[in-house]
């Protein structure tokens, strides 16, 4: 698992996915158990110990999206168990929305990025840069020529909808729904509003198609 480069091996990424989860339940071997099952002998206690030898680096990816947070304890529970993970020689990635906290001060706290805890296990923030236009070409290069090119197109001459597909989350989006949603009927007047508005409608017909009779709900009722 651990390939070595220049003498020095480099640490394996192991992505945990917190969406949905609710780490204060759990404990770090069973979020790691949950991980390894969906690959094919992978075992959890050798990937544990990979760990622990600073071979590997965990990605606890959008905390934001935990579920059983509604409140400070909560959340300060649902960290505890994630930063079991932190080892001597261990690396943590944390990543999601900073509004998940309170306020700063509890977002430092949880996170460990207060000066006041860099003597042990502390993490340094980092901010994602908006993408630039060759860069949301890129992303798009797997898209039909003409999403590419209209998208880019407008990105280019409308300073408002470039700001909105300069985020790769919505740029997901927007790509996704440009042809099948019907987005690109409108025009300049795409906001982030609009895109997530026609997400969920688009969404709740998929989940239509998808459960056929078994759900006698249909899109406008599941919308309501």
């Amino acid at each position: 698992l651990v390939v070595a480069s220049a003498g020095k091996p480099r640490r394996v990424p192991i992505l945990i996915e917190l969406r949905g989860k609710s780490p204060r339940n759990e404990s770090p071997e069973t979020l790691l158990a949950g991980w390894a099952y969906q690959h094919d002998r992978v075992v959890p206690k050798a990937v544990l110990k990979l760990i622990i030898a600073g071979r590997a680096i965990v990605i606890l990816d959008g905390f934001d999206e935990m579920a059983l947070a509604g409140d400070a304890y909560a959340r300060y529970e649902h960290f505890r168990t994630l930063w079991r993970f932190c080892y001597p020689k261990s690396k943590i990635l944390f990543t999601g929305r900073p509004n998940y906290f309170l306020d700063d001060t509890e977002l430092k706290a949880s996170l460990g990025i207060d000066t006041a805890t860099a003597s042990g296990p502390y993490c340094e923030s980092v901010r994602l840069e908006p993408f630039s236009l060759p860069q949301i070409a890129s992303a798009l290069r797997a898209y039909p020529e003409k999403t590419r090119t209209e998208i880019v197109s407008l990105a280019e001459t409308n300073p408002k909808f470039s700001d909105l597909v300069s985020r790769g989350s919505l740029l997901y989006v927007v790509a996704e729904l440009w042809e099948r949603g019907g987005l690109s009927s409108y025009g300049p007047n795409i906001n982030s509003a609009a895109v997530m508005g026609l997400f969920i409608r688009s969404t709740y017909d998929r989940q239509v198609l998808k459960t056929g009779s078994f759900m006698v709900l249909n899109a406008r009722e599941r919308g309501y």
